[in-house]
């Protein structure tokens, strides 16, 4: 007679197999839409790619690591444009994390008309649309405030300029490199903001997830709203934080005005197929090489919280 245990492991095969089934459709999209081009890519990347005059394709002679070699040899704006991609990046992904942050905390707060200051901080994601993006080319005041080379007086009138707050910081008598991040913060004020929705929702929902009993037992234990949120707050949100930090750094190595992105975007229209592949590689190793290095230390300082 058979016993329970032959029953439960039964249900849980039959699951298994219910559950590859509604997999099936993201496996085949991940193998064709994903694997196969990247092997593509790499053979790609190994090969000089000419067309083929007589039977209309493309020709692929070995290359060996020529076009790799040219992306830092030969290329005059390869090497800089990936060091400016890294410093943005850096630049960029704590500002980030800071406004979403603070937004989240901000919304999760009580108070009338919530729901409608959460829209307006929802905003971000509708603009991050290609949709809304085409419309923004378009805006003259959006590209006034995005840009920092107006600076002439006809053309900066009215528009909040970096070079303008950079006048006055200095005159406080702070270090040029602090001045010069905040310029740098002023200039990218939209991009930044369009940037936070997603981030915004994810700290939000870790915000929420919180057990009100641990701000109850700490409030009967006297502490007060700076220990609450080191103690409490921070630590509990601090695996959606890595979480909010690793998408943020991805979004900005992949973003459309990423200088590298246009780089290999303008050299596949040239049909240098195989340097911009190679280009490519390299750039995806350093930015899977980034995000392994902040996944392992940030790893190291996430705190979870064990419910069983």
């Amino acid at each position: 007679m058979r016993n329970k245990y032959y029953y439960t492991s039964k249900i849980a095969r039959q699951k298994a197999r219910t559950g590859f089934v509604f997999a099936i459709p993201v496996i085949f999209g991940v193998v064709v839409f994903f694997c196969i081009p990247l092997v593509q890519s790499l053979v790609v990347a190994f090969s000089n790619v000419s067309p083929d005059k007589a039977g209309g394709g493309l020709v692929y002679n070995p290359a060996g690591w020529s076009n790799f070699l040219y992306a830092f040899t030969n290329h005059p704006d390869y090497s800089r444009k990936l060091v400016e991609a890294i410093q943005t990046m850096v630049t960029t992904v704590p500002i980030i994390l800071f406004m979403s942050f603070f937004c989240a905390i901000l919304i999760n707060q009580r108070f009338p008309g919530r729901s409608i200051a959460r829209v307006i901080f929802f905003l971000p994601i509708i603009y991050a649309s290609s949709a809304m993006l085409k419309v923004d080319s378009g805006d003259v005041m959006q590209q006034a405030m995005q840009s920092a080379s107006y600076k002439s007086i006809e053309a900066s009138q009215g528009f909040l300029q970096s070079f303008q707050l950079a006048e006055y910081i200095r005159q406080f008598g702070l270090p040029d490199q602090f001045v010069d991040f905040l310029s740098s913060v002023v200039d990218r004020v939209y991009q930044i903001i369009s940037l936070s929705g997603v981030q915004i929702l994810i700290m939000l929902a870790a915000l929420q997830s919180i057990s009100p009993s641990l701000y109850e037992a700490a409030h009967v234990e006297g502490a007060g709203g700076w220990e609450k949120f080191w103690l409490i707050t921070f630590p509990m949100a601090s695996s959606s934080l890595l979480l909010c930090l690793i998408y943020s750094i991805i979004d900005s190595f992949v973003a459309y005005n990423n200088p590298i992105v246009q780089l290999t975007q303008q050299m596949m229209t040239d049909m240098k197929y195989g340097y911009s592949a190679a280009m490519s590689w390299v750039y995806f190793v350093i930015v899977s090489s980034i995000l392994a290095v902040v996944a392992i230390i940030g790893s190291r300082f996430v705190f979870t919280y064990d419910r069983r």
